[in-house]
């Protein structure tokens, strides 16, 4: 498991993963007809360009989904709503997915019964069958839909890193958003959810 990961620990593996990793984003990730390397999402190594993470506030309302479990029952944005809902874009085999992930898990077992609601959608319909496997080897447990391309889901919520994370509030309303991973970004993450609970972190 990846929770506690430091940046030079992370660095490293990046470093080790990077020629594999790199093959799968400059495939797949596209934006305005130009290939996206690896180090264009979310990076925080030597490979990573000028904004590794950002962290912006948005205004904008959330575009529902409707989308399917590992064992295809349907689901929509409505079934996740509460006082807060975090929704996360990833993919299995994303390096800086499993660096944040293990910690959003641990965000969701501390706010789960306390007005948080979480899910994960994965953006790389090809790795849905690597779901399973890596759920259990991180001991994951947030639900995770899949359904969607690649194509919609990068226009619809305008993804340019993985992971990507909306916080909503009980309205749908986007309150904060994050894109790419570097060590303590969760905090700032965790901050805003109790926040938006009326709850000390």
């Amino acid at each position: 498991m990846w929770a506690g990961t430091n940046n030079n620990f992370l660095d490293q593996r990046i470093s080790s993963d990077f020629t594999r990793y790199s093959i799968v984003a400059s495939v797949t990730f596209k934006f305005g007809g130009k290939r996206e390397p690896v180090a264009d999402w979310g990076a925080t190594g030597p490979e990573a360009r000028s904004f590794p993470s950002i962290h912006r506030e948005a205004q904008n309302k959330f575009k529902p989904f409707k989308l399917k479990t590992l064992d295809g029952t349907q689901k929509t944005l409505a079934d996740f709503a509460n006082e807060a809902t975090l929704v996360s874009f990833f993919f299995p085999t994303c390096v800086y997915c499993n660096a944040a992930l293990p910690e959003m898990q641990k965000i969701y077992d501390k706010y789960k019964d306390k007005g948080l609601s979480m899910v994960w959608i994965n953006v790389l319909p090809e790795e849905n069958k690597l779901i399973p496997n890596w759920q259990a080897e991180h001991h994951l447990t947030v639900p995770v839909l899949i359904g969607a391309s690649q194509e919609s889901l990068q226009g619809d919520y305008r993804l340019t890193a993985t992971p990507t994370h909306y916080l909503l509030d009980a309205k749908g309303e986007v309150l904060f958003y994050q894109d790419g991973y570097k060590t303590g970004d969760e905090k700032t993450l965790e901050m805003k959810i109790a926040e938006t609970l009326n709850i000390a972190p």
